[in-house]
């Protein structure tokens, strides 16, 4: 069981078989912890456990990835106001955030 409660299980059909996951995710907030803080940015590692059972035999391992940069986003504001006005008039003002 993983630390998001998530446990998936495969069986291989045959001694030798190799089993390769890949898959894509998501950054949602950056790290706290800098995996190697002599790189620019935040660095940032995967780590997997997988324990294989054969009968009475069990043997686990642990993999990590290579350290990957995490960089944050650089937020923008554009605005646009609506032009010349006269005292007592109306301004209006369109803003864009992005980034």
């Amino acid at each position: 069981m993983s630390s998001r409660g998530v446990s998936l299980k495969f069986w291989l059909p045959a001694a030798g078989a190799v089993c390769r996951i890949g898959f894509t995710f998501t950054v949602l907030r950056a790290p706290t912890a800098d995996q190697n803080p002599t790189l620019p940015g935040i660095q940032t590692v995967q780590v997997s456990d997988n324990t294989q059972y054969a009968g009475a035999l069990t043997a686990s391992s642990r993999g990590t990835t290579q350290g990957m940069t995490i960089q944050k986003a650089t937020p923008s504001l554009a605005t646009t106001a609506s032009g010349t006005i006269t005292v007592g008039g109306q301004l209006t003002d369109t803003a864009v955030v992005s980034g």
